[in-house]
């Protein structure tokens, strides 16, 4: 029979069993998906490797296609089918490994189709290189267009990558969540294993004492016992968790079934000890873990504690250990513990802090810093790298962004607002370049580029900035010496060329469309549009004095002979050819041609008059010593003339070879770099474009110089030049200018002057392209020219008495200048402003001045800060009137 006193201890045992039951169940579950966490993981990181390894050897075979359409190699044939192999193999993994999934595996075969347009288009490229090599033109487009498609096959794996990456988050995150929540599922089951062993070995003991028909019972609870027991090794087992009880006492240890699995032996076959457990540890953990253990018998907290050991098949493992110190209901001190193996989970962390690491040592060397700024709360963190950049300790936690706003150059401070306002508008920070003084008091120029980033709720801009001060320093250097070669040769009167014998490239400078009476760039330049330029009766000694084949290496050959320009003008012209080999070792010829029209008239006319003078009869000796006096000094200034003409010609020959060869070389670098380093960010590509337009801006700065001493009026003689169409002209070339600051330009009819056609030219571009550049910020540039006749005394006091001029005004509404600095602003490379706030080489007024004191005139300014400048021409009239004449 039962008494009423045994219900509430079988109420209190069947509810431990139903509770254990619980337990066990959730434990088992929560070990399933840790398990099946683990492989999704795994499996998308394969598949994430795989897709970055299929878009490097798509790249690998543009690569070696490059390098066999470059050099004809057929080796670079025999990379690009391995490469194009590996990539389809790759390829062909990423499906694998995605499995069933659907969403995958559509995307898998998109990017898959784009592969196949990009590899089409490069056997398509290929074919018409081996089989039409004059579709040259077909050739570039179809580059072009695989270009495009190889973007967008990059972008598309970008997706997936992306979308990859978010997913593996999501699984990490679910990882450790199921990695922390299972140790402490087991520990509960445990704990209340013990409970209900404690509660049903209580029950037991007053049932046995109350009757023996309780006995029926007891085995009943003897029977879920096991059952439980059976449940908790299958929780163990299934979380890779053993559990253990070491009775401090009595010296004796326990381990579980799953424990003895996890140490790689069978249940049985050894006995459990502290030293066989020890034996098992590995060397260099031992000390920790004796350690832990002496900590865990002096107090009864938890201690939780990683290391490794070695399993009886050798194979090393990783562990983790849960103890604590209790007492059994007999009062000996036990201490029960768990060991989970976390092998996986330590690679996984290993590899995350490894790959920190990484990130942060590139970083350093690229010289980037990444930050993120919380757009709700205004809470800015950074990199270690961006402090570091910026002269700062660094810190771990986030600071107001304001407070690293204070970095930034005050002028720079309102741009910086707009670009994040705007990137706030657009989910995209566009390129901004800036300038900081950092905590040192140094200023650098900066480049930061990010983009809008949600999470839930949280809204945030996550970006780089990287010191591009170095880049910026050398672009200025660049354009300065590309000015100096422009202005040198455009000085000399001299055009100059380049032919690559081996890749047939012929390339012309401006100034030798100029010298044949042609604008620059008017035809295609080719060494034969230069030739058919020659004169007939000048082609065979051309040809037989510059046989350009013939190569010679620094060799130079000069040559007198005559060209028909543009307008059917015999002119005379002196070249000069060198042959030299590049850095690729090919051949390559340079040249010059000079006009020596001038020289040659002088030349002509100096023999006529001593010829008459022979011929004369009041022709005596004291005239003839007088006159063969006066031809050795013309032969002597002749070959004065001369000599400055050939240290001219080399000095063009210096400018436009030893200064511009190494441009060459750099824009060629940053070509190759732009072509064969295609893993460059669009940071990284975006540096490669300055760097390109640093070396073009260089020349502008020999330009220049060029100018300024070509402004001699050697080339040929005063001719009638319309200035109304210079000005034409001048609108004409400074169109992309003028189009951006939105100028006007008001002008009075202009008069017919006696000079030089590209020295007014050159004049008007100078004075008006600095009035639109020097203007006002918010307001529209103005340029008022007039033009009026006025007598000397009228005029500066440095012309001539009694002589009429042309004052022509050029009015601006620009930025103005102090009056102290009226005569300084003409002198060679004097500037009023830092090279940061305005572009130039301080050259141009000085040009100005020059051609203007050629013609017989002269040029003054006046400035007003804030409201603007005038500057007046003075240009003397060829043909005065009796009377004063109306005013224009």
């Amino acid at each position: 029979m039962r008494t009423f006193k045994s219900i509430p201890f079988r109420i209190t045992f069947l509810f431990c069993v139903f509770l254990l039951a619980v337990l066990a169940i959730l434990l088992f579950k929560r070990i399933d998906n840790l398990s099946k966490s683990a492989d999704d993981l795994n499996k998308f990181s394969a598949v994430h490797l795989k897709l970055e390894e299929t878009i490097s050897w798509l790249r690998e075979v543009e690569s070696s296609q490059r390098g066999y359409l470059l050099s004809k190699d057929t080796v670079y044939l025999k990379t690009r089918e391995e490469a194009l192999q590996k990539m389809r193999s790759s390829l062909q993994k990423v499906h694998e490994g995605l499995g069933n999934n659907l969403e995958h595996q559509w995307h898998a075969n998109n990017l898959g189709m784009l592969i196949n347009e990009r590899t089409m288009l490069l056997d398509r490229i290929l074919w018409q290189y081996d089989h039409n090599p004059g579709q040259e033109e077909q050739i570039k487009k179809d580059i072009m267009t695989g270009q495009v498609a190889m973007k967008a096959v990059q972008a598309y794996a970008d997706r997936m990558m992306a979308h990859m990456d978010q997913m593996q988050r999501r699984l990490q995150y679910t990882y450790r969540e199921y990695t922390l929540i299972a140790p402490v599922y087991a520990f509960f089951l445990v704990l209340f294993m013990l409970v209900f062993i404690l509660i049903a070995y209580i029950s037991l003991k007053r049932q046995l004492k109350i009757s023996r028909q309780l006995a029926r019972k007891t085995e009943d609870t003897n029977r879920q016992l096991k059952e439980a027991n059976t449940i908790f090794e299958m929780a163990e087992e299934s979380g890779g968790v053993g559990s253990w009880v070491f009775n401090l006492d009595r010296k004796e240890i326990h381990w579980s079934k799953n424990l003895c699995q996890l140490y790689g032996f069978q249940w049985g076959s050894l006995k459990p000890s502290l030293e066989n457990h020890i034996e098992m540890v590995h060397p260099e953990d031992r000390h920790k873990l004796l350690q832990a253990r002496e900590e865990a018998y002096s107090h009864s907290l938890p201690i939780i504690l990683e290391y490794r050991i070695i399993r009886i098949d050798g194979e090393v493992r990783h562990v983790r250990s849960f103890s604590k110190l209790s007492n059994n209901e007999l009062g000996e001190r036990v201490l029960m513990g768990t060991t989970q193996d976390v092998t996986g989970i330590t690679h996984i962390t290993q590899h995350l802090k490894e790959t920190n690491v990484l990130y942060e040592n590139a970083e350093e060397i690229a010289g980037i810093g990444s930050w993120k700024l919380d757009l709700k709360t205004n809470n800015f963190a950074c990199s270690r790298n961006l402090f570091q950049i910026y002269a700062c300790e660094p810190r771990d936690r986030e600071i107001p962004y304001d407070t690293f706003a204070l970095f930034i150059h005050p002028a720079d401070q309102e741009k910086v607002r707009k670009h994040a306002e705007l990137a706030a508008q657009s989910g995209k920070l566009e390129k901004i370049n800036f300038r900081i003084f950092r905590k040192d008091g140094v200023m650098r120029y900066m480049q930061a580029v990010g983009k809008i980033k949600e999470d839930g709720e949280e809204r945030y801009l996550l970006g780089t900035t990287q010191d591009v001060t170095e880049f910026t320093l050398a672009e200025e250097g660049l354009r300065q010496t590309n000015a100096l070669f422009e202005n040198a040769e455009m000085a000399a009167g001299i055009g100059s060329w380049s032919w690559n014998l081996d890749s047939n490239e012929f390339s012309a400078s401006k100034n030798l469309y100029r010298v044949f009476g042609f604008e620059p760039y008017e035809f295609e330049p080719s060494l034969q549009a230069f030739l058919d330029r020659v004169y007939h009766e000048d082609k065979e000694k051309v040809a037989f004095r510059f046989p350009i084949d013939a190569f010679s290496e620094h060799k130079m050959i000069t040559l007198n002979f005559r060209i028909v320009d543009k307008n059917g003008r015999l002119i005379h012209v002196q070249g000069k050819r060198k042959y030299y080999r590049n850095a690729k070792g090919e051949r390559v010829v340079l040249g010059t041609t000079q006009d020596i029209s001038v020289l040659v008239r002088v030349i002509n006319r100096l023999s006529r008059v001593i010829n008459q003078l022979k011929k004369s009869e009041a022709f005596n000796r004291n005239t003839a010593e007088k006159l063969d006096q006066l031809n050795r000094d013309l032969t002597s200034r002749n070959l004065e003339l001369q000599h400055a003409n050939e240290e001219l010609a080399s000095f063009n020959y210096v400018a436009s070879h030893d200064l511009q060869e190494p441009l060459r070389k750099i824009q060629t670098f940053i070509s190759f770099l732009a072509e064969k380093e295609s893993h460059l960010s669009d940071m990284g590509q975006a540096y490669l474009e300055r760097m390109q337009v640093a070396a073009g801006r260089m020349r502008n700065l020999i330009k220049d110089l060029l100018s300024y001493s070509r402004t001699t009026m050697i080339e040929t003689g005063p001719m009638p030049v319309d200035l109304n169409e210079v000005l034409l002209s001048t609108q004409s070339i400074l169109k992309a200018s003028i189009d951006e600051k939105g100028a006007v330009i008001h002008a009075d009819p202009l008069p017919v002057v006696q000079g030089i056609d590209f020295q007014m030219q050159q004049l008007f571009e100078n004075l008006i392209g600095n009035a639109i550049k020097y203007c006002r910020p918010g307001v529209v540039p103005v340029v008022n020219i007039t033009a009026e006749k006025v007598r000397q005394a009228q005029s500066a006091e440095s012309l001539e008495d009694a002589q009429w001029y042309y004052k022509i005004c050029f009015i601006d509404n620009g930025i103005g200048f102090e009056q102290e600095y009226a005569s300084k602003i003409f002198d060679l490379f004097q500037r009023l402003h830092g090279k940061g706030e305005y572009e130039g080489t301080g050259i141009g007024l000085a040009i100005c001045k020059k051609i203007v004191q050629g013609h017989g005139g002269c040029i003054d300014a006046l400035g007003i800060p804030g409201v603007g400048a005038t500057f007046t021409v003075y240009l003397p009239v060829a043909t005065v009137p009796e009377q004063a004449p109306a005013q224009h």
